[in-house]
């Protein structure tokens, strides 16, 4: 059987033409490397739509076979490596807050 191809990929930051939402709030979400170092695999105006995207990145990273290495924002991570996917709360023109 032909394996089934990988969920959308959460990789795809908002576009940084986009208007901040009415309150300036945005949800990062990264993905915490065992280093240290966080990738970032997207910004989203609503807390429900940074979930969505976290878990289609999860399922992305335990559907990938041996020696597959999921692609996020144009790095190929290799699962072994990946700590955490996180969500954090950006304030419009602020760091995130973890």
């Amino acid at each position: 059987p032909t394996p089934a191809p990988y969920p959308p990929a959460a990789s795809v930051p908002a576009s940084p033409d986009e208007p901040p939402p009415a309150g300036g709030t945005r949800y990062e979400v990264t993905i915490r490397l065992v280093n240290g170092e966080r990738v970032e695999a997207g910004t989203f105006p609503e807390l429900g739509a940074a979930k969505e995207a976290a878990k289609a990145l999860m399922a992305q990273v335990t559907a990938a076979g041996p020696g597959e290495w999921p692609f996020v924002s144009g790095r190929f991570l290799k699962p072994d490596t990946i700590v955490s996917v996180d969500i954090a709360e950006v304030a419009a023109g602020g760091p995130a807050q973890a």
